[in-house]
């Protein structure tokens, strides 16, 4: 885990996340939403049956994770939504994996937290912010009109 970390120590702090996200061009969900198309379900099932297959090898990754819907109230429309879910690869060792490790862990700037608490309550835009940069430390992450696409490096 210590190695998986490391490899994550650029996503250190909330302003690290914003200035990523707003230099590559990506200040806000709402300008996503002028590319990613805004269409919510009420559940991920929903979502899944109207996106199909993640591809194999890979699964569908929330952005914004579903436990924030109970943890900071969010709409499910909003949570599991084309415009917050990624193809990315999954298994054991996997991009997946590795991300669900990290918002699992206990980092320095969340004061003894896991990553997953510290974010419970911060905004939607916040959380996306933060989702978008982690997924960029493993590859390139773009939106189109279809939904976004990750190409791992």
């Amino acid at each position: 885990m210590a190695n998986e970390n490391a490899e994550l120590a650029a996503v250190d702090s909330p302003e690290v996340v914003l200035e990523d996200v707003a230099s590559e061009g990506l200040a806000s969900v709402e300008s996503v939403n002028d590319i990613v198309p805004n269409k919510g379900f009420n559940n991920f099932n929903e979502l899944k049956a109207e996106l199909g297959s993640p591809g194999e090898g890979n699964a569908w990754h929330h952005i914004v994770e579903q436990s924030q819907i109970s943890k900071s109230g969010f709409d499910s429309t909003q949570v599991n939504n084309i415009n917050n879910v990624i193809s990315i690869p999954h298994g054991k060792g996997s991009v997946h994996a590795k991300i669900s490790g990290y918002y699992s862990s206990k980092q320095f700037f969340t004061g003894g937290q896991t990553v997953r608490q510290w974010l419970s309550g911060q905004s939607f835009q916040e959380q996306f912010e933060f989702g978008i940069n982690l997924l960029r430390e493993f590859g390139t992450v773009t939106p189109t009109s279809n939904g976004w696409i990750f190409t791992p490096y």
